[in-house]
């Protein structure tokens, strides 16, 4: 159950409210998290290119905390991919949603790799722009998790420097898939 009221705001006026709530009972669908913010460590490694995203704490760099992820491309490293080193496995018919926030020179490709029946499938989810300041996106990846039930899943995020540009910095932070179980 949400709670929700509504209010009409007037200066110097006190609103009070009392909240109603419920326990979540047994059967209640727990919400279900993989989270990297870059804090501890770094769950993704170089997948199919030049490089891959790596920790820092350049206090330019971090969107918040005190690490964010960080590539940078020029003439010879001119192309990352960068693999969730942990799998997700998500319940059939639930939700499950993709969060990251990224600040880039160049645009990006967010892919999904699944293990479905003994075969590794490939798919393009979404391209982002480019962007010189941070952003917040969330993907809804119901459909891929719907489409290959019971499947492992794993998160690809590339990028690849362009023939007009020497150089490009890609900045990744607070990465997290949601899920109810």
């Amino acid at each position: 159950m949400i709670d929700t009221f509504t209010f009409n705001a007037k200066p110097t006026e006190t609103i009070h409210h009392t909240p109603l709530f419920t326990y979540r009972t047994a059967d209640t669908p727990s919400i279900k998290y993989f989270i990297e913010g870059f804090e501890q460590g770094n769950s993704f490694i170089k997948k199919d290119a030049d490089t891959t995203l790596s920790k820092t704490n350049n206090a330019a760099d971090r969107f918040e905390g005190d690490w964010s992820s960080i590539v940078e491309l020029h003439d010879s490293i001119n192309t990352f991919e960068s693999i969730t080193t942990q799998n997700f496995v998500v319940p059939p018919n639930r939700e499950c949603y993709m969060e990251l926030n990224y600040k880039s020179d160049i645009p990006l490709q967010i892919r999904i790799e699944v293990l479905y029946q003994g075969a590794y499938i490939k798919s393009d989810v979404i391209g982002l722009n480019s962007k010189n300041s941070w952003s917040k996106i969330y993907i809804n990846l119901k459909g891929f998790t719907t489409t290959y039930q019971n499947a492992s899943f794993n998160i690809i995020i590339k990028g690849s420097l362009p023939t007009n540009m020497a150089s490009s910095k890609t900045l990744i932070d607070n990465f997290k898939i949601i899920y109810y179980n």
